[in-house]
């Protein structure tokens, strides 16, 4: 191997490890996974819930709605954390969350799948079981 081909190597071997490094200094825990689905869980609420509600809750809670679910975002957490499993990759995290009622198989259950990286969340999967 030349001197220029060993040159490309090592750079392209530096790069590499330098960008594994960042990755696994940058993976999310799961503290900050479970505030950024509670974040996302109440702005969907938010939108389907609370804009959507019977013409006879609608006068009482329309505009409570949504504070309600701001005063409640610890507890949101809470639901996140104790239904989510990490899957830790070192250089990434998969946060599988299933939102469900316990005891109500009649009412929709739904499975998130979201992916930590870079100090970032992507969401990939979100499907009602």
């Amino acid at each position: 191997m030349g001197k220029t081909n060993r040159v490309l190597w090592l750079g392209a071997l530096a790069a590499i490890s330098l960008v594994a490094v960042g990755m696994a200094a940058t993976n999310p825990d799961s503290f900050e996974y479970e505030q950024y689905a509670a974040d996302r869980l109440s702005v969907y609420l938010e939108d389907q819930l609370c804009t959507d509600l019977p013409a006879f809750l609608a006068q009482v809670l329309q505009e409570q709605c949504s504070t309600l679910l701001k005063q409640n975002h610890s507890t949101l957490q809470e639901i996140v954390r104790n239904h989510t499993q990490r899957q830790n990759f070192v250089l990434f995290s998969r946060y599988s969350t299933t939102f469900a009622i316990p005891g109500a198989e009649l009412l929709p259950a739904y499975q998130v799948d979201s992916l930590g990286a870079f100090n970032r969340f992507f969401t990939y999967r979100a499907v009602q079981r």
